[in-house]
Order: structure tokens, then C-alpha cells, then sequence
């Protein structure tokens, strides 16, 4: 046997090798043989279910493109509703507006919008980067300072118990310290149930609350004390077949803005 003949042999030995270990993959994945994949890229799923009656609509948020997170891939799909890419207004905002389709009847409604998210690029671009500077960077005066309490009793009940909390504080960083502590030990956790939100006062005066009731106690007390603080949704991204959306704090602490999750004692 030739070495020509010897080197085609062993080329089409190797070919039909990697179709066959391709069509193993394939038939094993399915559809997800085509989805990126590595240990730093996450698929998040967002699923809303609902009645619509009228001229219903639909607004749905989506993982960002800032620093090095990049959504690689998305998938948003409907049988009931269009989809369009909201306008980039916000640093801190990638919205999605949903409209009816033509012809569809009041009832029942499912939208579903599936995100391969990428949390480790290299090289990020200039967008990229442009994005994080915006959404990280110094609030400005009085920017995450207001206070969202319902009522004027909240509010005071609130204040009092920051003033509590700090009387004897001086430094941002020591108060702000308190008050996650305080929430984080001294207010249990509730599980996440659906119903009408939990603001920062009743959440105080209930003595526990879920991750939104005690991000939203910890937001109010941290601005109460003249530190700036805003709630933040994401994921935790742990290890499980589902996860929920969750929520935390971030406050504005020796020029960078500190996480602060007292639901999850971090």
C-alpha cells in the first residue's frame, strides 16, 4: 500500500469518525448541540403566563450586555404575542415590549424568552464597557436618596429605627454595616410567595419578609442615614434545576457600590 493511499485511508477514516461522533451528540442533544456552551455561559429562562383581555401588553426585562457579561444568544418566542426590542434609554434597563397578535381572543396568554448569557468575556467592548462605567459609576447628588415609603408612618417608623440602629455611628461604612446586620439577623426570612408587594415598613413591623420585603427595609434605612442604596434583580446563579429571580441591595460605600444580600447572610 502507498503512503498516498495510506494517508486518504486514514483521512476518511478520521472524517467518518467525527460524523459519527457528531451524530451521537446531536442525537443525544437534540437542539441544544447548536447553543454555546462553557463552564462561564448560563441559559436563563423567563417564562410569564397570564390572562390577557383588550389591547393587552407586555413588558419583560433581560439580562444586560455590561462589563463582561454578554447575552450570546436569545430566543423569544409567543404563539400570542410579537416581540420588540425596547430603546437602550437606561444603562440599567434591556427591555422587551410584547403586543398582540392579530386576531387572538381574550384568555389565557404564555410568553418565553430564553438567554445564553456569557459572564466571563475576555475583551469586553466598547458598549460593553461604556454600560458598566454608567450603571457603576458615582450617583449623583441625591441620586438613590428618596424615599419610597407608602405612608408618612412608615417613613417615621422607618427613620426611628435607623436612627436606633446608628445613634452611636458616625462613619457611613460602620451605619451602613449595622443596618445589614439588623436585617440580616434580627429579620427572619420569608419564602417568596405571590401577592401584593411588602414595602420597607411593613416589613419592619411584620418582623420578617422575603427578599424583596427585606432588600426593600434595608434600601429605606441605608437612605434614611444619607447612604445611597438601590434594589438590584438577578439571579444568584446556584447550582439547580430552577432558580427564582431574586432580589438585594447595593450601596454606595467608600466610591463603589457594596452588595448586600440579608436574605442570603451575604
Amino acid at each position: 500500500m502507498s503512503r498516498t493511499t495510506l494517508c486518504s485511508l486514514t483521512a476518511a477514516g478520521l472524517a467518518i469518525l467525527s460524523l459519527g461522533v457528531m451524530a451521537a451528540r446531536y442525537a443525544a442533544l437534540g437542539g441544544e448541540v447548536k447553543t454555546p456552551a462553557g463552564p462561564s455561559t448560563w441559559k436563563v429562562t423567563l417564562v410569564v403566563r397570564g390572562e390577557a383581555h383588550g389591547d393587552a401588553r407586555i413588558i419583560t426585562s433581560g439580562p444586560l450586555d455590561v462589563g463582561r457579561q454578554h447575552v450570546l444568544k436569545e430566543d423569544l418566542h409567543s404563539p400570542y404575542f410579537t416581540s420588540k426590542s425596547g430603546e437602550a434609554k437606561r444603562p440599567d434597563r434591556r427591555s422587551t415590549f410584547w403586543t398582540r397578535r392579530p386576531g387572538q381572543v381574550d384568555g389565557p396568554v404564555r410568553v418565553r424568552c430564553e438567554y445564553y448569557v456569557s459572564l466571563d468575556v475576555a475583551y469586553p467592548n466598547s458598549a460593553m464597557t461604556k454600560a458598566a462605567n454608567g450603571l457603576y459609576g458615582a450617583p449623583h447628588p441625591g441620586e438613590h436618596l428618596d424615599r419610597a415609603d407608602k405612608t408618612t408612618a412608615d417613613s417615621t417608623l422607618v427613620a426611628d429605627k435607623a436612627r436606633e440602629l446608628t445613634e452611636t455611628l458616625e462613619k457611613k461604612g460602620e451605619m451602613a454595616e449595622a443596618l445589614y446586620r439588623f436585617v440580616d439577623a434580627d429579620v427572619p426570612n420569608d419564602p417568596s410567595i405571590d401577592g401584593p408587594a411588602v414595602g420597607a415598613g411593613e416589613c419592619l413591623r411584620n418582623g420578617s419578609g422575603d427578599p424583596t420585603a427585606k432588600a426593600r427595609l434595608l434600601t429605606a434605612l441605608l437612605r434614611q442615614r444619607g447612604v445611597p442604596a438601590r434594589m438590584v434583580m438577578g439571579l444568584t446563579l446556584q447550582k439547580g434545576p430552577e432558580q427564582r429571580a431574586h432580589t438585594w441591595v447595593e450601596a454606595w460605600l467608600a466610591d463603589r457600590w457594596v452588595s448586600m444580600d440579608p436574605f442570603h447572610h451575604h
